[in-house]
């Protein structure tokens, strides 16, 4: 999800957008907000408990799970500064928070959206080598280098996101569709520029997720038609049982996004087409 903006974003189809929202009737509200308030407070307890049994259990501290744990903290920080906002709107029917907080929202909307996508990548990259590149896994996720890799993803992602405002190329404003504060770009040279960043940084990430997990699961069949006579390959299979459980549960976060970017580019040519209530439901799984 980009958070530039959806369609032309005028005040017509805001205004009509608006009008949706506050058109529902009680129980709407109800089963909307309940639904909302329910899928936070699972992604906040799921990922919290995913977060302490691996800092519970000293085995699992290597660099597969330095990357779990950095995709499980975004979902934790949209969980906590971005969700309670749309919770509140869902409920309220209207945003009721400042500008300042809507340009905080729109902003980490955007840097967390990112993030997951990226830290999925390098998630499938680190499976891919352990699987079928032993040396240079063994090279290139070192525990400090995973570290230094996710800090430097997220440093370029929050440079590319922040630049723009730094330099007043963008705005904000509340999209009552989403239930969100929405950026958009101000000239032509700064939607084409960033557009074609991060399009280009999201197609590259999931064409690195899609190759890097075929060639796991390839590597998984293979191995499952060879008999381990030795400890050796007994280890390798207890390394290609990881990969598949880590494949189920980067696949799992990959295919909820999916849904998501068909859905932002269909706003792109029509910010009416698609009813509020898929929207909002698209958006609550992603």
């Amino acid at each position: 999800m980009n958070n530039i903006d959806p369609g032309d974003a005028s005040v017509d189809v805001l205004a009509i957008l608006q009008e949706q929202l506050e058109a529902r009737r009680k129980v709407t509200v109800a089963i909307e907000s309940t639904v909302l308030i329910a899928i936070n407070i699972a992604a906040l307890v799921g990922n919290a408990i995913l977060c302490y049994i691996i800092h519970r259990n000293g085995r699992l501290h290597n660099a597969t799970t330095i990357l779990i744990v950095s995709l499980a903290i975004t979902d934790l920080l949209t969980a906590t500064f971005v969700m309670p906002l749309t919770i509140d709107a869902v409920v309220n029917s209207k945003r009721r928070f400042n500008d300042s907080v809507c340009k905080a929202h729109a902003f980490a909307m955007a840097v967390l959206a990112q993030m997951s996508v990226y830290l999925m990548a390098l998630t499938a990259f680190n499976r891919y080598a352990c699987v079928s590149r032993q040396n240079l896994y063994k090279k290139i996720f070192t525990k400090r280098r995973t570290l230094i890799t996710i800090a430097s993803v997220w440093i370029v992602t929050l440079l590319v996101n922040g630049l723009p405002n730094v330099l007043s190329l963008d705005d904000f404003f509340f999209c009552p569709g989403y239930l969100l504060c929405w950026r958009r770009m101000m000239s032509p040279a700064a939607i084409y520029g960033f557009n074609a960043w991060l399009y280009g940084s999201f197609i590259v990430a999931y064409v690195v997720i899609v190759v890097c997990y075929w060639k796991v699961f390839r590597a998984v069949a293979q191995h499952n038609a060879v008999v381990a006579p030795n400890l050796n390959q007994a280890c390798h299979a207890e390394e290609l049982s990881v990969a598949k459980a880590v494949a189920a549960i980067v696949l799992s976060f990959t295919i909820c996004w999916i849904p998501a970017e068909i859905m932002d580019t269909m706003d792109k040519i029509n910010p009416l087409l698609l009813p509020r209530q898929v929207r909002n439901l698209i958006f609550s799984f992603s």
